[in-house]
């Protein structure tokens, strides 16, 4: 991909339902997983972008990094700011991050990897893929682009500073 290209971040508006409390009150930690599929599968999903990964993807590793308790509040949606951070031959990794009143909820990093529906088995990305995923690239400040760098995220990509203020 050229250098020039303007990446964009994804927005995902999630509604919490008073079924995703716990005994705490709080939305449960294990709907936050849900609330990041949706957005994953909202990102790919899109009407004009038909036939990107049409066999779906397996999710290799989630890795979530919870901020602060969230509750939930009738009509009000919750914005889950997703952009891809590294394409790889056959997998991609998926940076999440949730904020509410100026603060982060959850930060959350989610590897998928295509899948071939014949074998089951992991494919390479084609180049439509690839260049559906690019629109999404957005280079991550913590990790300079290394996948393998565990740092957390501590600010947002500078294009989505603006829509946390």
């Amino acid at each position: 991909m050229t250098s020039d290209r303007k990446a964009i971040p994804h927005t995902f508006w999630c509604t919490t339902r008073w079924a995703d409390l716990d005994a705490q009150g709080h939305v449960n930690n294990v709907k936050f997983i849900q609330y990041i599929q949706e957005a994953i599968f909202d990102l790919i999903g899109q009407e004009e972008h038909v036939g990107i990964l049409p066999d779906g993807f397996i999710v290799a590793r989630h890795e979530v990094d919870y901020r602060r308790q969230l509750f939930h509040r009738t009509g009000h949606q919750l914005p889950l700011q997703i952009w891809i951070a590294t394409i790889g031959t056959r997998s991609f990794t998926v940076r999440t991050e949730t904020r509410r009143g100026g603060e982060t909820v959850f930060e959350a990093r989610t590897v998928c990897v295509a899948r071939d529906s014949t074998t089951g088995a992991s494919r390479e990305l084609t180049t439509d893929e690839h260049r559906h995923l690019a629109r999404y690239q957005l280079l991550d400040p913590t990790t300079h682009g290394n996948p393998r760098n565990t740092e957390r995220l501590t600010t947002p990509p500078p294009r989505l500073a603006a829509l946390h203020r």
